[in-house]
């Protein structure tokens, strides 16, 4: 192994520290991530599905699980996908080549790419681009590199292979604080003190998943009136065990802002949370499966499909339609065919494993109640 490449394994791979629980399971979900969208053990990302994962963790918590740098890319698509040179460079030992090959390690479909475009090394310690003698040029800030030569990479630095594509060069500090930390501090917090606020707060507002020892303390004292008044929305819960007809939550959901997963063969986590189907799915779909770029509810479960179904408002009324997955959905027990109307206390069941609950504002509230209650004992 050449002395760049040891100092890089150095920078690169994490402390000998054992790593925690939640650590552990932030770099298998991100695998789960690469694995949905096509890449491997160190491949793109899709930049949606990795800020959903990450959205609500520390900056502790994000630098210990991932040691950078990245590239955020764009090359004329409606979203940008994520590049994490550091797991690439400790799978691969060598210079990273990015171009329009697919035996390149990044791959940019297009012609304003080479074949063999450009390269990303580490020179004396510090991270690096080189042109490997590309027809439309590599550049860096905008100042083209001749041809064969390499120029040092700093944070921020903006690379152009061709005319449009286009990738950012971000520390893993970097990155967090320009697209996670900035992004949480945008987040207007949940109103303390007065429970009515508190309620109308999480009506008005999409925050993703809710913890629900959080949300029952916090609503008590409200009345059966107000609640229904100030909370007009019905919600999802994720069921445990066999189908008893009581509310026994999940003890394991792992949650973030805009998105939760499910994990149904594993009691990792204490909390459990429910989703709110605010006034915004009444008009666009409220969508459930194991792609992690553009389903509302991801679930991650070999039996569901990446596009499993989904939950719709029509005419007045909610239903579930089944999106021709190859393990199917069953409503209160019956295989679903097509669609079904949701009635209150529904049990929604993908697949084998993953059940779920509709639950109406009334019974919700009532089972709140009790739910309280038992906190106390």
């Amino acid at each position: 192994m050449s002395e760049e490449n040891k100092q890089m394994k150095s920078q690169d791979l994490p402390s000998s520290e054992t790593p925690t629980p939640i650590q552990r399971n932030l770099t298998r979900a991100t695998a789960r991530i690469r694995k949905s969208a096509g890449a491997g053990s160190a491949g793109p990302l899709p930049m949606a599905a990795f800020l959903a994962l990450h959205r609500n963790h520390s900056e502790q918590m994000f630098l210990t699980t991932f040691r950078g740098p990245f590239l955020v890319c764009h090359s004329g698509q409606k979203e940008p996908w994520l590049i994490d040179l550091g797991a690439f460079k400790r799978v691969v030992f060598r210079p990273l080549i990015i171009g329009r090959d697919l035996n390149c390690h990044i791959v940019f479909k297009n012609d304003e790419v080479s074949r063999q475009h450009a390269s990303f090394e580490i020179v004396n310690g510090r991270w690096a681009v080189r042109d490997l003698g590309a027809s439309n040029g590599t550049f860096i800030d905008k100042a083209r590199i001749p041809a064969k030569q390499h120029r040092p990479l700093v944070d921020h630095s903006l690379l152009h292979f061709g005319r449009v594509n286009q990738a950012q060069f971000l520390s893993a500090k970097a990155f967090f604080k320009k697209f996670i930390a900035d992004d949480s501090a945008k987040a207007t917090p949940a109103p303390k003190g007065d429970p009515r606020a508190y309620l109308a707060y999480h009506s008005q507002n999409k925050i993703g998943s809710v913890n629900l020892d959080t949300f029952a303390r916090r609503c008590a004292g409200v009345t059966l009136q107000e609640f229904i008044e100030l909370f007009p929305h019905p919600v999802i819960m994720r069921l445990q065990g066999n189908l008893s007809g009581s509310f026994k939550l999940a003890s394991k959901l792992s949650s973030e802002t805009n998105k939760f997963y499910v994990r149904t063969r594993a009691n990792e986590f204490k909390k459990a949370v429910f989703w709110i189907l605010h006034t915004e799915f009444r008009e666009k779909p409220f969508r459930l499966g194991r792609n992690p770029s553009n389903n509302e509810l991801i679930v991650e479960e070999p039996d569901v499909s990446r596009h499993h179904s989904e939950i719709r408002f029509e005419n007045d009324r909610w239903a579930v339609y089944d999106l021709q997955s190859s393990a199917g959905t069953k409503v209160n027990g019956h295989p679903l065919e097509s669609k079904r109307e949701l009635l209150d206390e529904a049990i929604i069941v993908l697949g084998d494993a993953c059940m779920l609950q509709f639950v109406n504002p009334t019974s919700f509230y009532l089972f709140l109640e009790t739910y309280y209650r038992s906190m106390g004992e």
